[in-house]
């Protein structure tokens, strides 16, 4: 998943945006199902952000999630 933008002032926020997964995405990433990760976003255990009516999970907070101890 992502994009190439070429001279944009926009690069940044794309860029940024190409790091979110989706459920299934982030369930195939940890090897549950994704019921789990929506447990998980429930619970507040792995921060998500809502994009329309989907949520989606930042690369970042997947691997804070992933190295937490």
């Amino acid at each position: 998943m992502g994009f190439e933008i070429i001279s944009n002032p926009n690069t940044q926020l794309i860029a940024h945006i190409t790091q979110l997964l989706t459920i299934p995405e982030t369930a195939t990433e940890l090897r549950v199902s994704h019921w789990t990760v929506r447990n998980l976003i429930k619970d507040k255990k792995l921060p998500a952000t809502k994009v329309g009516n989907q949520w989606r999970v930042s690369v970042a907070n997947l691997n804070d999630y992933i190295n937490k101890d």
